[in-house]
């Protein structure tokens, strides 16, 4: 039962259409013509899996399937691997999924979504199978816990309509969910936007619905900014919460399915080409060596996010190395340093030489039409992890 606090800010999002303004942003930007930098060929030791991240089952918590309707979801979406996070518990590593899948693609990884004191929620991975753990603890007592069985914890749902974290103080969480879908679809079924979604899956079906809700949650990402200003290193998670199902009112409905939701938005992980992809997913997930991409929009082959110096999302490098992306057209291309717009153009190859310390993210967006230094009918695509410059 929601809190009356809760159903506040449950109504204040539904009348407000916070969802639906936002999107007004991205109609027309300014964004001018860079300069194309030379080629550049990236690294070839290490290998970008794409991940599903944050999904529930039936057997284990509060999904509508099975963990073999997930992963055969997972597959017929061509996924390289499933961060499974059932509710409380690590049941399904208990019971030999992990091995099952081992040797399969997608391949399988158990994580946890923990219910702290209050309904928030805390992603651990990296658990043994004999992990257990209590819900509504105190939110820095979870976190210990993760810590001490050996885990890793990040923030799930920051910004939740019903129970959004409200326990920054506490310490450490090595990241946050700074995109988590759920969080944004919800954000849209609000006065103005439901119609707008319901048109959509009525002539051009789910998917084209659940594109037009594609968003770039502006409250996470300033969170996630101050959180990198404070921590130094803070990773960006691209999170789903698939159920498989869901409540309308008082009633539970088989949509959208695990494959709808799967199509929508995936992390991609950075992990060495002779590493055990197991266990190095998850790390390399809980510490931003990662891309988090909107897939309804545009995949993500083809992209290149590196420095001169072979330093990926993630990674540390040094003040004098040169920062490359490579896109394909129709794509602008904006960096980020400390939070703050450093550069914003349209482009398909860029460069950018990395002289002052500082915290760098690249994010990237789609556009349709291009005139002169204006571009119009724009949509989020994809965010990098932070490049961390120093002075040695």
């Amino acid at each position: 039962m929601a809190s009356k606090q809760a159903k506040k800010r449950i109504a204040a999002r539904i009348l407000g259409a916070s969802g639906f303004w936002r999107k007004l942003r991205f109609f027309v930007w300014n964004a001018p013509n860079g300069i194309t930098a030379e080629p550049f060929i990236p690294r070839s030791d290490v290998q970008r899996l794409r991940g599903v991240i944050h999904c529930h089952t039936a057997q284990y918590s509060d999904g509508a399937g099975t963990v073999e309707d997930v992963m055969d979801a997972a597959a017929s979406e061509q996924f390289d691997f499933v961060f499974l996070t059932d509710h409380n518990s690590v049941a399904a590593a208990r019971d030999g999924y992990v091995e099952r899948y081992a040797d399969k693609v997608p391949f399988l990884r158990v994580g946890n979504e923990i219910t702290v004191k209050g309904g928030a929620f805390l992603l651990a991975g990296n658990l043994p199978a004999t992990f257990n753990i209590e819900p509504r603890l105190e939110p820095q007592v979870a976190i210990d816990a993760v810590l001490s069985a050996g885990g890793i914890a990040a923030i799930s749902l920051p910004f939740d309509m019903k129970h959004p974290w409200d326990a920054w103080d506490t310490s450490g969480t090595t990241g946050l969910e700074v995109i988590n879908f759920s969080t944004v679809a919800r954000d849209h079924i609000n006065l103005l936007s439901l119609a707008v979604v319901l048109l959509l899956w009525r002539v051009a079906g789910l998917r084209a619905a659940i594109r037009w809700m594609i968003d770039r949650p502006d409250e996470s990402f300033a969170r996630w900014d101050y959180e990198l200003s404070r921590h130094g290193r803070y990773a960006g998670i691209g999170a789903l919460d698939a159920h498989g199902i869901t409540r309308i009112g008082k009633k539970w409905h088989k949509f959208p399915s695990y494959a709808d939701s799967f199509c929508a938005l995936s992390t991609h992980v950075y992990v060495d080409s002779t590493a055990d992809v197991g266990q190095a997913t998850e790390l390399a997930l809980f510490n931003g060596r990662s891309v988090i991409c909107y897939d309804l929009v545009r995949p993500l082959s083809g992209v290149i996010v590196e420095t001169e110096q072979r330093a990926l999302p993630g990674d540390e490098t040094c003040i004098g190395d040169t920062l490359h992306i490579v896109v394909p057209s129709n794509t602008i291309i904006v960096i980020l340093r400390n939070g703050i717009v450093l550069n914003k153009e349209r482009n398909t190859h860029t460069s950018l030489l990395l002289d002052k310390e500082g915290i760098y993210r690249v994010e990237a967006y789609t556009y349709r039409v291009g005139v002169g230094d204006s571009a119009m009918f724009i949509k989020p695509w994809f965010f990098a992890n932070p490049l961390y410059v120093r002075s040695v």
